[in-house]
C-alpha cells in the first residue's frame, strides 16, 4: 500500500513529530510511505504539484491540515492523488471551522473526543463527511528502560513534578459585550460547564436549547442558530483557561512542586514559589525533560473522553502520570495504579495526596512500571493504524 503524510508546522512542533511516528508505523507494516513536508522550501506554494507527483496513492493522511484543499482548478486532496484523505483533528473541531467548513463530503474525519465525534455530527447533521471517528491521539516517542528498583529510579530522575503545558493569562469575559440572548446563553453554559466534572461545550450550549424545547435536530433550525453553536468555541478555551489556572493555584496552596515548560509562563513569574520556569522547549525536549522526572502532570484541555497525548508520551517516557480524569483514561487505564487521577471538583483534596505520594518510592515506581506496559499495549501509533485504515475505506466509499 502506498500512504501519503503530509507534514505541516504546528506549536512546539509536536505535530510534526506524531507525522514522523506515523511513518515509522506503517513503514512497519511494509507499506510504502511518502511524506510531503510544506516546510521545505516551495513545498507549499507548489502543494498541488507535490500530491499529483503521488498519483496514485492509496491513502492521504494528514493532522488538521489541508481537508479543505482545492488547487486552482478545484482539484482535491483525492482529485490529485487518487486516494481517499484523512485528516486527523486534534483540538475542539468547530475551533478549525473556518477549514472544516469547506472539507469536502468524501473526506474522512478523526477526532481524539468522542464528544468531538457528536460536536461535529450534532453541528452539520449526519453524514457531512464520509467518516467521523474516533482517534485518540497515542504517545510520541521510545520507551525509556526503566531500572532495577525504586531507589535507583529515583536517583535518575532529580524532576519531583514535570509540567509541559501553555499557559494562558486570563482575559476579560470575550462575550461581555455580545447582545442578549447570545451573552445569556454562553454565560450560562460556561457556568454549568465549569460546575460539572466533565460537560462537553456545545453540549453545554446546547441545554439552552433543550430547555426551551428547541429541536435541533430541525435543519431549518439548526442553520439560523449555527452562529450562536459555533460560540461553544469560546466555552471551550474559557473552561480549559479556567481550569489551567485553577489547576496551578492548587498546586501552589498545597506545595506540589512543578517544573514547568512551555510558553506563557513568563505571565507568572515569581508568582507561585512552588513553580520552578524550565523555560518553553520544543517536543523533543520535553520528552527528555519526562524521562528525567518522577511524575507528570498533565491537563487533558477538555478531551473529557479522550486524552492527551502528554499523558501517555508521559507513561512511554517512564514517569508516573497525573492527569485529570476522562472516560478513556477511566476505560483503559487504572487509577492509582497505572495513573493518578484528580477531579475538578476535589482539585486541592486530590493533588495533597499527589503531593504525599511523591514521598513513597516504591508507588511512584511501581505506577510508572504500570503506566508505561499499559501505554506500550495500547497507546502508541501503531494501535491507532487500523483506526486509520477504516476511516479511509469510509472513504473511498463516498
Amino acid at each position: 500500500m502506498k500512504v501519503v503524510l503530509i507534514k505541516g508546522q504546528s506549536q512546539y512542533g509536536v505535530l510534526r513529530c506524531h507525522i514522523d511516528e506515523v511513518e515509522k508505523a506503517f513503514t512497519a507494516r511494509g507499506d510504502s510511505v511518502s511524506v510531503i513536508d510544506i516546510q521545505q522550501p516551495g513545498v507549499m506554494a507548489n502543494l498541488a504539484e507535490h500530491l499529483a507527483a503521488q498519483r496514485p496513492a492509496d491513502l492521504v493522511f494528514s493532522i488538521g491540515i489541508y481537508g479543505e484543499f482545492t488547487d486552482s482548478a478545484g482539484r482535491t486532496v483525492r482529485d490529485l492523488t487518487g486516494a481517499p484523505h484523512v485528516v486527523l483533528y486534534v483540538d475542539f473541531p468547530l475551533s478549525h471551522f473556518a477549514r472544516l467548513d469547506h472539507v469536502p463530503p468524501h473526506t474522512a474525519v478523526l477526532v481524539i473526543d468522542a464528544s468531538h465525534v457528536r460536536a461535529i455530527n450534532s453541528y452539520y447533521g449526519p453524514g457531512r463527511f464520509a467518516h467521523v471517528g474516533l482517534c485518540p491521539l497515542p504517545a510520541l516517542g521510545a520507551p525509556q528502560p526503566l531500572p532495577d528498583s525504586a531507589e535507583a529510579f529515583l536517583a535518575a530522575r532529580p524532576i519531583p513534578v514535570f509540567c509541559p503545558m501553555t499557559y494562558y493569562p486570563p482575559v476579560p469575559e470575550p462575550w461581555k459585550d455580545y447582545p442578549e440572548p447570545t451573552r445569556s446563553i454562553i454565560a450560562e453554559a460556561v457556568e454549568q460547564a465549569l460546575a460539572a466534572e466533565w460537560l462537553p461545550p456545545l453540549e453545554a450550549l446546547d441545554r439552552w436549547f433543550a430547555e426551551r424545547r428547541l429541536d435541533l435536530s430541525d435543519p431549518a433550525l439548526r442553520e439560523q442558530m449555527a452562529p450562536v453553536r459555533l460560540q461553544s468555541v469560546l466555552i471551550n478555551n474559557w473552561v480549559r483557561d479556567v481550569r489551567r489556572q485553577k489547576l496551578f493555584e492548587a498546586a501552589a496552596k498545597v506545595g506540589l512542586p512543578l517544573s514547568v515548560d512551555g510558553n506563557g509562563f513568563e505571565h507568572i513569574e515569581g508568582r507561585f514559589a512552588n513553580i520552578t520556569n524550565l523555560g518553553s522547549g520544543d517536543t523533543l525536549n520535553t520528552q527528555q525533560q519526562m524521562g528525567r522526572s518522577r511524575m507528570v502532570l498533565s491537563h487533558n484541555a477538555n478531551f473529557g473522553e479522550g486524552m492527551h497525548d502528554r499523558a501517555s508520551t508521559a507513561m512511554i517516557a517512564g514517569a508516573a502520570v497525573i492527569s485529570d480524569t476522562s472516560q478513556y483514561l477511566r476505560d483503559h487505564y487504572v487509577s492509582c495504579r497505572d495513573l493518578a487521577l484528580f477531579r475538578w471538583q476535589h482539585l486541592e483534596e486530590d493533588l495533597a495526596l499527589f503531593n504525599t505520594l511523591l514521598d513513597d518510592g516504591d508507588a511512584l515506581y511501581a505506577m510508572a512500571k504500570a503506566g508505561q506496559q499499559k501505554a506500550m499495549q495500547q497507546d502508541c501509533w501503531e494501535h491507532r493504524i487500523d483506526t486509520i485504515l477504516t476511516a479511509a475505506r469510509a472513504a473511498a466509499a463516498r
